[in-house]
């Protein structure tokens, strides 16, 4: 006991004496990490203030393009189409983006109009719609899994179940002693009621 004490008081007087510096020595802050935080938050919540003050443009960033600006943008365009391995290799782009072979179109269906009152036509029943998926499960191919010729065996796997075989045992000792104290809750409980 002491001894603590008088630690603590060597610590509080070495401290004091840094803080001080030695005669005719400096006195440096010690709270200047908490003052230089507490300016650099000042500054930053200048520069947001800043920030929100300054009125913000309105509209399209891009300046408008004049009528000639846009006929020589038009020229352009057209002279690049015009250039066949150009317009080879954009075609070849936009298929293989999409995922069409060249000169292949998907025809569309053209849609009939209908009268606003008449209801559509259910397409297909639940039951055929499962029957449906049946057949397809039943004709496509199971996957094969490739199995690692390998296979990961944890080196850490005998100390895990130790472990868990461990924290089961204490879990279950708790439930014991629980249901013990329970008991003994009651037993006194009864006691006291056929006492009292």
């Amino acid at each position: 006991m002491v001894q603590d004490g008088c630690f603590v008081q060597w610590r509080e007087m070495i401290a004091n004496a840094a803080r001080k510096g030695f005669a005719g020595g400096v006195a440096f802050q010690w709270n200047s990490h908490k003052m230089l935080t507490e300016q650099l938050r000042q500054e930053w919540l200048e520069k947001v203030q800043q920030r929100r003050s300054m009125p913000r443009p309105t509209g399209n960033r891009r300046a408008p393009k004049t009528p000639e600006q846009r006929r020589k943008i038009a020229e352009a365009i057209a002279a690049k189409w015009l250039d066949r391995e150009y317009r080879e290799r954009v075609c070849s782009a936009i298929n293989s983006y999409h995922g069409t072979s060249s000169g292949s179109k998907v025809p569309r269906k053209q849609r009939t109009p209908r009268e606003p009152g008449a209801k559509r036509e259910k397409k297909k029943s639940i039951q055929h719609r499962a029957v449906s998926l049946d057949d397809a499960h039943a004709k496509t191919a199971p996957v094969k899994r490739k199995k690692s010729a390998t296979p990961y065996k944890d080196p850490m796997a005998g100390e895990k179940l130790e472990m868990i075989t461990k924290i089961r045992a204490q879990r279950t000792a708790l439930e014991i002693e629980k249901k013990e104290a329970i008991e003994r809750a009651r037993y006194v409980v009864l006691f006291a009621i056929r006492k009292g």
